[in-house]
């Protein structure tokens, strides 16, 4: 299109001008407007990113035009820092591409070391990954660098976070021991159970008796995260650890039948089999939280990503 780069600067202009004004949503409109003309602009990219970024929930589309411009961005100028941060940021949210956010968060330090906001991001996406040790001495090196009280107090916070997060997948790791301990107990006492679980499912063979019970009454909560540990046992008895990233439960359905399972953005290649798919997978997972006696949370429904 021959007229494209006059129209992508007047659109570069209007979101300026915009922006200038505080007027967040319209420049946002502008400047993907000229980002849609092919800029050559990396400001232009890097803002339309950085404003979608900040502007909630995106849409597919918006999430894949957005790492195309950050990418466009560190391309168009690779002594630009922000977008390689804000690159970063984007996978970590997704929990995708960890060790190519590092490396990006690694670069936007390196352009400019004494901002202490790349050095936290920098943390957080080495929590993302489980490298809690590391997340750890980045945070305590930043706390040796200049910074104002407000930074002093969010890179204490971050660090107090992750030795909560570590504190929580330590207790979820003997929970989880607990219940495979329990289980083989249980299995030991029912040689039934052993054999069956290892067969197809009968519906209409008597269950064995065991005594884990789901727990559904109480409020309801919906978090994203990874599911790990997955055990299963006759005749459809689950067991998992949720791990959100800020902290990890144990969770437990007596009927994987029963729970409402969905997949978002993406269409499953086959049946599911819960208790071989779901390994590792990203979810959406509503629960209710472990209270009383009961040993863990009970699930309602399990929502998979890509």
């Amino acid at each position: 299109m021959k007229d494209a780069p006059s129209n992508a600067l007047a659109r570069e202009t209007m979101g300026y001008i915009a922006f200038k004004q505080g007027q967040v949503d319209e420049a946002r409109k502008w400047y993907g407007e000229a980002v849609k003309l092919d800029s050559q602009s990396y400001l232009a990219h890097y803002y339309f990113a950085a404003m979608a970024m900040n502007g909630g929930v995106m849409s597919p589309d918006t999430e894949k035009q957005v790492e195309a411009s950050l990418k466009a961005a560190i391309k168009l100028n690779p002594a630009f820092a922000p977008p390689y941060d804000r690159l970063a940021v984007f996978y970590g949210m997704r929990r995708e591409n960890l060790d190519d956010a590092h490396m990006l968060n690694l670069q936007a330090v390196q352009l400019d070391p004494t901002n202490v906001g790349y050095r936290i991001n920098t943390a957080s996406v080495l929590l993302y990954a489980e490298r809690y040790n590391d997340a750890l001495a980045v945070l305590q090196n930043a706390l040796k660098m200049p910074a104002n009280p407000a930074e002093i107090a969010t890179i204490q916070n971050e660090i107090d976070n992750i030795q909560q997060v570590m504190e929580s997948r330590k207790e979820a790791e003997e929970r989880n021991e607990q219940i495979k301990r329990e289980m083989k107990t249980e299995l030991s006492a029912n040689p039934v159970a052993e054999t069956e679980a290892s067969q197809t499912v009968d519906d209409s063979a008597p269950a064995p008796a065991l005594k884990r019970r789901d727990n559904l009454q109480g409020p309801r909560i919906s978090e994203r995260g990874t599911i790990k540990h997955v055990q299963c046992s006759y005749p459809a008895n689950m067991d998992f650890v949720f791990d959100t990233g800020g902290h990890a439960i144990a969770l437990h359905s007596s009927n994987y039948y029963k729970i409402s399972f969905s997949a978002l953005n993406f269409t499953p290649s086959s049946d599911l089999n819960p208790c071989s798919d779901l390994e590792g997978m990203r979810a959406r997972v509503e629960y209710v939280a472990p209270s009383g006696d009961a040993k863990a949370g009970g699930v309602i429904a399990i929502e998979m990503m890509k």
